[in-house]
């Protein structure tokens, strides 16, 4: 979105295909909601999945860090069951189930909702990591509290405390 129109297609064109339908699905939503800040790379596994066959599967992930510091569970219908921090899943056996192993029913949010009400959700639950669920309780992506951090503070932040390496 921090390109022009013009510049967009070109630059889309350059990623490999699977990039590109990342992003265009990404440029369907509003930017300051839910489905604009969303990163659709996270860990859903089925709830039958061995706790060892997760933290495989977390250190083959190619997600970003900050995504995988939550797996979430789902069901035979591809639904969403339950969430498990990385430090739930290290203290698990590893022959645990993830679906014994998550919190049932995890605070999420929707692709439409505004950054307002992603915020709230986040902060009432103490989310670092929500859940993006479309209406029928599939996950579509995540949203890390980096993620809404960055779009609270204002432009130029990091200029204005020192956290860029261009001297004025």
């Amino acid at each position: 979105m921090e390109l022009d129109q013009d510049h967009r297609l070109p630059v889309l064109q350059l990623l490999p295909q699977a990039q590109q339908r990342k992003i265009r699905a990404l440029l369907n939503y509003n930017p300051e909601t839910a489905g604009g800040l969303m990163s659709p790379d996270f860990l859903c596994l089925a709830e039958s999945t061995e706790v060892r066959d997760v933290l495989d599967a977390v250190r083959a992930s190619k997600a970003p860090p900050e995504a995988l510091a939550v797996a979430f569970a789902r069901g035979d219908d591809g639904r969403v069951t339950g969430s498990a921090s990385m430090v739930a899943l290290v203290q698990a056996p590893p022959s645990e189930r993830l679906g014994s192993v998550v919190r049932p029913n995890p605070a999420h949010v929707h692709p439409d909702w505004d950054l307002h009400a992603v915020t709230r959700k986040m902060t009432d639950f103490n989310l670092t990591v929500a859940p993006v669920m479309d209406e029928n309780h599939r996950m579509v992506g995540v949203i890390t509290v980096d993620d809404v951090l960055e779009m609270l503070l204002p432009t130029g932040w990091r200029r204005d405390f020192g956290m860029t390496s261009v001297e004025e």
